[in-house]
This record gives C-alpha cells, structure tokens and sequence, in this order.
C-alpha cells in the first residue's frame, strides 16, 4: 500500500515556507529595535489561543507580503501571552489590537477599520505614502466538483491528497496559504494531486467520506481510494506531520498512517 510519504519531505519544506518571515515576530528584547522610528511599522498584538487572530492569520500575512523589502513600512506581530510587558506598555486589553506606528515617532495609532488585507493595506498606504498591493499568486489545488471528482481523485496512477472544507469556515481560511504551498510544491509531480472539494456546496459527493467537520483532509493513494483520514483541524495536521517526518526512518514505512491527536 502506498502510505502518505511521498507528500511528507516536500510538504515539511512547504510548511516552514509558509511560515518564512514576511511578518516580523517581536519580543521584549527586539520591539525597541525594529519599531523605532525608522520605518512605518503596522503591528498585531495577538495571543496565540485567539479565534479571532486565528481568522485574520492569512490576511495578515497578505499584508506581510505586501510590503515584503519594503523600505518605508515593515509589518510586524507580538505574542502578547509571551511577551506581556510589551502588551501592559501599549494598553493592549483584547486581541487581537493593530496599531500603526508613524515613520519619525514610536507613538501609535489605533487601527479600527476592517480586517481584510485590502482594508489594512489600503490603510497603510493612506497613512505612509506606499504603494503596497496585494500580491495574487496562483493556486495550482485543483478545484473538484461532482462531475470530476471520481476521476481526479480515483485515478489509479495518481496519490491524491483532498480537502474537504466549507466556505465559511474559519480553520480552512487559515489553512488556505499553507495548502496552496503544499500544492505549489507538487505542481510538477505527475504522480501526486493536491485537491479540494467545497464539502457544503457539494454535500452528494463528500457525504460518503464521514466528514464531520471543516476542514477535513483525506489522503488516497494510488493503490487504494478508501481515503485515508490524516487530520481535521490545521494545527493538528502541522503537529502530525512534522511529528510523522521527525520519526520516520529514510526508507519511508510503507504502514498505513492516521493522525493522532
């Protein structure tokens, strides 16, 4: 049987791109060096255990990228659970707070406007004189529906990994910039498929894979298109597989594997 391997090693390599820092991570120690006058700074201040920071998690990092080498504005976060006394300093009471720090001053500016990307770029730019744009870059996750599901994800030569998620879900949101990583990595993979199905849209075709919750990923590989369940919520999925790449050996087991947590 083929197992999940053939999507472990890139798709490790493609969590940590994700996670590359086009939003800078403060602390105690470095708040005072980046946010210091020089440039425009936009900070997050979030805990980690925020369902709210948790949604606007991809925008930000849209923002992020935004202005990625930018020479007048640098996007940044706090963990203020981690870092309180950078929180008690700002008055920061709720999360998450966004404020923007003018170039020449380290006195903030409450930001109370929406929270897509657009919203908050277009504030920045306002407030700076950028030109920062969110920057589209293509999905290579193949989109499936009723009528190319079976043969998309059935394939016998094909390893496919499936999520099944619902527009209004929240967890998927902050799925979809890694997924789209994980699907950029195996664009030249002729062998494996990265996919996903609007499970609420098209109830008839995900109803016969126990799907429960949102978002829920299943792996079939070639040699067998039962699905095989390997995680439901994001941050299960990255601790199971980067769990599963620490300890598995260079010749890959060939066991059938579940997540576990």
């Amino acid at each position: 049987m083929a197992s999940l391997n053939c999507f472990v090693l890139p798709l490790l390599a493609a969590l940590l791109l994700a996670a590359d820092a086009v939003v800078i991570d403060l602390n105690d120690d470095n708040f005072d060096q980046f946010v210091n006058g020089d440039k425009h700074a936009f900070v997050e201040f979030f805990a980690p255990w925020c369902g709210h920071c948790k949604r606007l998690a991809p925008a930000y990092e849209e923002v992020g990228k935004a202005y990625d080498n930018s020479a007048d504005v640098l996007v940044a976060k706090v963990d203020c659970d981690a870092h309180k006394s950078v929180a008690q300093r700002f008055g920061v009471t709720g999360y998450p707070t966004l404020k923007f720090f003018p170039k020449g001053s380290t006195e903030p500016e409450a930001y109370n406007g929406g929270r897509s990307a657009d919203d908050i770029i277009n504030f920045i730019n306002d407030k700076s004189g950028s030109r920062g744009r969110m920057k589209k870059a293509t999905s290579f996750v193949v989109d499936l529906n009723r009528e190319n599901f079976d043969t998309v994800v059935k394939d016998p030569a094909k390893n496919v990994l499936v999520e099944f998620y619902a527009p209004w879900c929240g967890h998927c949101k902050a799925l979809t910039p890694t997924y789209d990583e994980v699907a950029a990595t195996f664009k030249n993979d002729e062998n494996c498929v990265v996919a996903k199905l609007d499970a609420d849209g098209f109830r008839d075709v995900a109803e016969g894979y126990d799907i429960t919750g949102f978002p829920t990923i299943k792996y079939f590989p070639a040699d067998n298109k039962d699905g095989e369940d390997v995680g439901c919520h994001v941050l299960t999925l990255y601790s199971y597989l980067l769990t599963l790449f620490a300890n598995t050996p260079k010749h890959f087991s060939t066991e059938k594997t579940k997540c576990v947590g």
